[in-house]
């Protein structure tokens, strides 16, 4: 098996591979050659593929990405496109792909790579935690307050994009493990929009956007984007939806920290089955964001923390990437941090799928001391403290 770069030559073959191995996606042959032309997220030179007597059998992508967690920007590999036409199939041919893509990672000093799974465990056996679970309701608009806030909500126009992409951008800054957008990307962006023809709503305060809905417009209203920056945001952002398509229902995503449906009047879905409170949560899981760190070291080292005092020892293991297998420790006093190799009498054996989860914020170490997922003989809740953040939240899709 011979892993190369793609080339702009092997278009067509590419095309028939993601035609054969994505059935579900209506493209034409056509059509696909024209995705997989560079644009503002991908090139050639970030494609991989694997071959076998000379035909391509498999291929991913290698998206150069920036994050934000702890409010540090970090480069980030966003896998896409991870595909084995049906013959090549379980000879390992996807697994050595995603290697290979390791390898270009760290020789880049990217150090931390996203994606979303086809199958949560075969990304899991590779170093992958699940991070992110967008959950969605669906609800009726009657249960949305009429908010006075609404008022200040607009369509985009033309002139309003550098503003857009303002509120973007704090928004990500102040979040966790939301993706940059470039320009060019946001441009890309518009022209999805527009070709699909949904729209952008858009909260104004003191000649700035504040907030902003991405619709969709079908047999229901989905909200495909909500970014707010305030409090009235949120407020005209929803009560906008309360008069928009007053008998249609409405689609909203939210992540598990985000209290908006304290807002409304009542939190059940269009079946009337109550969403919150005692009852069983019906809103149902959107997608599993999945993370790993390709460079421990370095990716502690970048990382900020919350104020904490205590030490504590790693003991990782990463099946995968050699390097990553090792123990290490880190020392808390207050604002200060200190990563170094040496062991403190705090040790915790886990694996880089669980580190993730817990570098991420997503998972408390008190939450993963009692589900076994670490092995901790000590009190594990300064850490809490010390690694928490926003729940991880990625509004791009990849």
């Amino acid at each position: 098996m011979d892993i190369r770069t793609a080339t702009p030559s092997d278009t067509e073959e590419l095309a028939r591979l993601y035609a054969i191995s994505f059935p579900a996606i209506l493209k034409t042959h056509d059509e696909w050659c024209s995705e997989l032309q560079p644009n503002a997220r991908r090139s050639f030179n970030d494609m991989i593929v694997a071959s076998e007597g000379g035909r391509i059998a498999g291929a991913l992508s290698i998206l150069p990405q920036s994050l934000f967690i702890s409010g540090v920007e970090m480069k980030c590999g966003g896998i896409a496109g991870v595909a084995v036409l049906p013959e090549f199939r379980l000879r390992g041919i996807a697994h050595s792909l995603m290697m290979d893509a390791f390898n270009r990672m760290r020789s880049q000093q990217i150090f931390l790579s996203l994606l979303y799974p086809f199958k949560r465990s075969f990304y899991q056996k590779l170093g992958y935690g699940l991070i992110g679970d967008l959950q969605t309701m669906t609800i009726s608009s009657a249960v949305i307050p009429r908010f006075s806030e609404r008022d200040d909500v607009h369509p985009l126009i033309d002139h309003e994009l550098s503003k857009l992409i303002a509120c973007y951008d704090i928004y990500v800054r102040r979040n966790n493990c939301c993706i940059m957008r470039s320009a060019d990307v946001w441009k890309q962006e518009l022209k999805r929009a527009h070709k699909n023809r949904w729209t952008y709503w858009c909260h104004h305060a003191e000649g700035t956007i504040t907030g902003y809905m991405l619709i969709e417009e079908k047999d229901q209203v989905t909200v495909k984007e909500l970014v707010y920056l305030t409090p009235q945001a949120l407020r005209g952002l929803l009560g906008f939806l309360a008069v928009y398509k007053t008998h249609s229902p409405l689609l909203i995503p939210f992540v598990r920290d985000e209290f908006f449906h304290l807002l409304l009047t009542d939190a059940v879905d269009v079946s009337n089955t109550p969403l919150f409170g005692l009852y069983p949560l019906s809103g149902r899981f959107g997608h599993g964001l999945m993370l790993r760190v390709a460079d421990v070291t370095e990716a502690l080292r970048r990382r900020k923390f919350n104020t904490a005092v205590g030490s504590v020892t790693f003991h990782i293991v990463d099946d995968q990437i050699d390097q990553n297998s090792m123990t290490l420790s880190i020392e808390f006093k207050g604002d200060a941090v200190n990563v170094n190799d040496g062991v403190t009498t705090h040790l915790i054996s886990l694996t880089i799928s669980t580190f993730a989860q817990l570098y991420t914020g997503y998972l408390p170490f008190t939450a993963a001391q009692k589900a076994g997922l670490i092995d901790a003989y000590f009190d594990v809740t300064f850490l809490d403290d010390a690694f928490a953040l926003p729940a991880p939240h990625c509004l791009d899709f990849f």
